[in-house]
């Protein structure tokens, strides 16, 4: 199923910052750790696939004028976020977009209601 381009820049810039903070965060532990904290956090290749797969139908091709701007801001945000919270995704206008293709992925955001 093919990603829309919003998914696309969304996923870059994601996933670029999950890199960054993971070898940031790897670099700091002793090698024991490393293992542990690896798998915790995907590598850049493996948060792309995880943003970007869809099974039964992709996320809707383009977005609204308010979806727009929080992908906007979103993605103006992404690289100033702290690394703990690119895992966690404390940036409120990420939450709409993130929870836009979960429900794509079939896996909808705890906070929606369910809505057929």
């Amino acid at each position: 199923i093919e990603a829309p381009p919003w998914v696309d820049e969304y996923a870059s810039a994601l996933c670029k910052r999950v890199a960054v903070c993971r070898e940031k965060m790897l670099s700091a532990l002793p090698p024991q750790q490393k293992t542990m904290l690896s798998m915790q956090i995907p590598s850049q290749e493996a948060c792309l696939k995880n943003t970007r797969t869809f099974k039964d139908k992709a996320p809707k091709p383009v977005l609204d004028d308010t979806e727009k701007r929080a992908l906007a801001s979103c993605l103006r945000d992404v690289p100033k976020m702290a690394c703990g919270n690119v895992q966690t995704g404390k940036v409120p206008e990420c939450q709409t977009i993130a929870g836009l293709i979960a429900e794509a992925q079939g896996n909808p955001p705890a906070s929606a209601s369910a809505t057929p």
